[in-house]
C-alpha cells in the first residue's frame, strides 16, 4: 500500500513560458511570442498574480492512497480539481481480502511515532471488520434479492442475483474502515498544486504533495522556488464524546431557501448529456437563489457528496453515530457485532493522532456538516439522486430534502422539479440496460413515487 504519484500528460508548454506569455499578453498591444520570459518569481509569484500560473494543468495518477485520505484530505477543502476515483461500489476486491501487511506498513510510514502495540491493535481491528463483512455479506445479498423481487418487478431475472450481491456489498461497506487503498486520477492547475503543497494538513497529504511537487519540478526545474513549506500543522477533526450508537437513516435538515423568485427550471437538453447550466445566459439568475441544509450522513456517502464541487460545505465533525443500512439491519446478530466494532474504534481513536483516528473510522461512521448550493448546483447535484440506481443512502437524503421543500414552499413549488428523475416526468428510463426495474407506471397513481429505499 505504498503510495505512488505519476505525472500523466505533462503540458508541452512549460509553466514558466506559459505564465510569462499570459502576463505579457495583458500589458502589450501585440500578442507576445512564447519564450519571451519574465522574472516569474519576482514579477508574478511573489506579487500574487497567480492567474498566470493557472494556465498550466497537471494530471497525477495517485495509487495506494487510502479512501480516508481522499475523503478527509484531498477532497475535503479544495474544490479546484477534477478527480476520477476507483469505485468502492464496483471494485469489491478492495474489501473482501485486503493486504493487511500493506495496511500495517502504511500506518508505520506516515505515523512513525506509534508503538508496535498500537499498530497491532489497529490491524487486528481492521481484520475483524473484514471478517464480519465477509461473514454477513451473503445474508445481506439474500435480503437484497428479496427486496428486488418485491420492489423492482421489471428487473431482468438473469441479472438479479448479481445486482443483489452488488447492492449488499455497497451497504456492507459500512463496517469497513476507510483506510482501504484506492487510486485517483487528479487534475489540477499549477496554483492548486502549490496551494495544496503549502496547506497540506495530514501526514499523507504532505507526503503525496511532496511527490506531486517533485513531478512538477522534473517537468520544469525553474518552478522549484514555488515549493517551500511552512512547518507542519495537522488538522484535528472534532470527535464526539458520546458513546457509539447505531443510526437507522441519514438526516437532511433544510435550513433555508433563498431567492426562489429567480428560479427557472432548465430544459432537459441543457442538463444532459452535456451540463450547460453554468454556460447559458438564461440560467444565470439560478445562481442567485440558494438552498442551505444540515447533513448527517456516513463517511461512505460524504465521499459521494464531495463529487458535487459547486456545493459549499462546512468542516465535518464526527457525531458518535454509526449508520446501519437497511440490509444490515435485517441480518440477525449483526447489530451487536457492529456496535462492538464501533466501540472498538472509539477506544482506539482516543489514543491515536486525530489524522489517523479519522481514517480508520468505519465507512458507516456518521459525520455532520452544513451545505449551501445555488440552484444551478442543486440541479446538477440532484438530477440523478432520486433515480433508483443511486446509492440507497444518497437517494434517501434527496428524498428528505424534497419532502422538506414541499412542506416549506408548497406542493406546487417549481423547485420540486429538481427532484424528479426522467422516469417521473415522462415515463421513460434513460439508463438503458441499467434500468432499475421498478414499476414506473405508479407515477400516474396516488402511490408515493418517492418511498424510503431499502436497496
Amino acid at each position: 500500500m505504498g503510495i505512488s504519484v505519476r505525472l500523466l500528460q505533462p503540458s508541452s508548454v512549460k509553466p514558466i513560458e506559459m505564465a510569462s506569455h499570459a502576463a505579457k499578453l495583458c500589458y502589450n498591444a501585440k500578442t507576445p511570442e512564447l519564450g519571451e520570459l519574465l522574472n516569474v518569481k519576482n514579477a508574478l509569484f511573489k506579487t500574487g498574480h497567480h492567474t498566470t500560473l493557472e494556465h498550466t494543468y497537471y494530471t497525477f495518477a495517485i495509487e495506494g492512497i487510502s479512501v480516508g485520505d481522499v475523503t478527509l484530505g484531498f477532497h475535503l477543502a479544495n474544490t479546484f480539481y477534477n478527480t476520477d476515483q476507483r469505485s468502492g461500489r464496483y471494485c469489491t476486491e478492495m474489501f473482501a481480502n485486503p493486504d493487511m501487511t500493506e495496511i500495517n506498513q502504511y500506518i508505520r510510514t506516515y505515523w512513525p511515532e506509534l508503538s508496535d502495540q498500537q499498530i497491532w491493535e489497529i490491524t487486528d481491528y481492521v481484520a475483524l471488520s473484514i471478517e464480519i463483512y465477509n461473514r454477513y455479506k451473503g445474508e445481506a445479498a439474500v435480503h437484497a434479492a428479496d427486496v428486488f423481487r418485491s420492489q423492482r418487478p421489471n428487473f431482468p431475472k438473469k441479472n438479479l442475483e448479481a445486482q443483489a450481491d452488488k447492492v449488499a456489498q455497497e451497504q456492507m461497506r459500512a463496517l469497513i474502515p476507510v483506510i482501504m487503498p484506492t487510486a485517483i486520477d487528479y487534475t489540477i492547475n499549477l496554483t492548486t498544486v502549490v496551494a495544496l503543497y503549502k496547506s497540506a494538513f495530514t501526514p499523507v497529504m504532505r507526503a503525496v504533495t511532496a511527490m506531486m511537487a517533485d513531478e512538477v519540478v522534473k517537468h520544469d526545474p525553474r518552478t522549484r522556488f514555488m515549493f517551500i513549506r511552512d512547518p507542519a500543522k495537522n488538522w484535528s477533526p472534532s470527535f464526539a464524546s458520546s458513546s457509539p450508537h447505531l443510526v437507522k437513516e441519514p438526516k437532511c435538515e433544510l435550513l433555508s431557501v433563498d431567492g426562489i423568485w429567480n428560479f427557472t427550471m432548465p430544459e432537459e437538453e441543457i442538463c444532459h448529456p452535456v451540463d450547460q447550466l453554468h454556460f447559458r445566459p438564461e440560467m444565470m439568475n439560478n445562481s442567485i437563489g440558494s438552498v442551505t441544509t444540515r447533513l448527517t450522513l456516513s463517511l461512505m456517502t460524504m465521499g459521494q457528496n464531495q463529487r458535487h464541487r459547486t456545493v459549499h460545505r462546512s468542516a465535518p465533525s464526527f457525531t458518535g453515530g454509526f449508520y446501519i443500512p437497511p440490509l444490515l439491519a435485517r441480518c440477525k446478530g449483526l447489530r451487536k457485532e457492529y456496535l462492538a466494532l464501533a466501540e472498538r474504534w472509539n477506544l482506539l481513536s482516543r489514543t491515536l493522532p486525530p489524522t489517523l483516528a479519522a481514517i480508520i473510522a468505519p465507512y458507516g461512521t456518521m459525520v455532520t456538516y452544513t451545505t449551501r448550493g445555488d440552484f444551478l448546483a442543486l440541479i446538477h447535484e440532484h438530477s440523478k439522486r432520486l433515480c433508483w440506481n443511486a446509492q440507497e443512502e444518497i437517494y434517501n437524503l434527496s428524498r428528505q430534502l424534497r419532502e422538506q421543500i414541499a412542506k416549506l414552499c408548497g406542493k406546487k413549488s417549481p423547485l420540486l422539479a429538481i427532484f424528479e428523475p426522467p422516469c417521473s416526468r415522462h415515463g421513460k428510463c434513460l439508463e438503458g440496460k441499467r434500468c432499475c426495474g421498478r414499476n414506473i407506471q405508479i407515477r400516474n397513481t396516488r402511490t408515493n413515487y418517492y418511498p424510503r429505499r431499502v436497496a
